[in-house]
C-alpha cells in the first residue's frame, strides 16, 4: 500500500510471499501528514501466512517515510481479527513491524505467533506508539537477539524517541507478553517494562 491507498482484509489468505526490502506480506508506506490524508490497512479477519522478507516486519511492515530525520508521512494499522503466524524477517519484526508511523498502530484483536526474527521482536515491534484493547494473543513467537526476551512485543526506540504504548479495556483471552529494547549499561539491550495497568502482561524475565 502507497500513499493514500486503503486496504480493509475480512478473511482470505495472504501467504507463501517474498520481499527484499520490508514487509513479507503487506507493506504500508504512510502518505503525507499534511492536508491530512492516510495510508490505512485493516485487518478483520484472514491470514497472513509463511510471508518472508529480508528486511523488517515478515508479515506486515508499517512505516513512513522519513524527510531529513523527520517523518512527515503517516500511515495507520488497526489489527481487530485474523492471524499473523509463521512469517520470518530476517532482521526485526517478524510478525508486524511498526517504524516511523505518526498516524497509529492499534491492536484490538486477533492472533500474533509462531513469527520469528533475525535480530530483535519476534512478534511484534513498536518504535513509536500503539495502543492495545479488546483480546489480542501475541505469543510463541521467536527471535535470535535473546532467549526468552524480545520475543512477542518489543517496545524499540527509534532515533532518541521513546515508544509510547495506551492501554485500554482489555477482555478475557488478551495475552502479551512485552519487553523494551532500551539503552543500558553502556549499550542496547532488553529490559522487562514497569507497567501501571490494571491488567496483567505475561512478561519475560531478563
Amino acid at each position: 500500500l502507497y500513499p493514500e491507498g486503503s486496504f480493509t482484509m475480512a478473511g482470505g489468505l495472504i501467504s507463501n510471499n517474498t520481499a527484499t526490502e520490508t514487509g513479507g506480506g503487506v507493506c504500508v508506506i504512510g502518505s503525507r501528514y499534511d492536508p491530512n490524508p492516510v495510508t490505512s490497512f485493516t485487518m478483520d479477519g484472514g491470514s497472513i501466512l509463511k510471508n518472508y522478507t529480508q528486511g523488517d516486519g515478515g508479515g506486515v511492515y508499517v512505516g513512513s517515510i522519513p524527510v531529513g530525520g523527520y517523518s512527515i508521512y503517516k500511515s495507520v494499522v488497526t489489527i481487530n481479527g485474523g492471524s499473523i503466524t509463521s512469517n520470518t524477517a530476517e532482521n526485526n519484526g517478524g510478525g508486524i513491524y511498526d517504524e516511523y508511523t505518526e498516524g497509529g498502530f492499534a491492536l484490538n484483536g486477533g492472533t500474533v505467533s509462531q513469527n520469528h526474527a533475525g535480530a530483535i521482536g519476534g512478534g511484534v515491534v513498536v518504535t513509536r506508539a500503539m495502543s492495545v484493547s479488546g483480546s489480542p494473543s501475541v505469543t510463541e513467537n521467536t527471535s535470535d537477539a535473546a532467549s526468552g526476551v524480545g520475543n512477542n512485543v518489543t517496545l524499540a526506540p527509534l532515533d532518541g524517541v521513546t515508544p509510547l504504548i495506551a492501554l485500554g479495556q482489555l477482555a478475557e483471552g488478551a495475552e502479551l507478553g512485552m519487553s523494551v529494547y532500551a539503552h543500558a549499561n553502556g549499550g542496547y539491550e532488553y529490559v522487562v517494562p514497569t507497567l501501571a495497568a490494571p491488567v496483567q502482561f505475561t512478561t519475560a524475565e531478563t
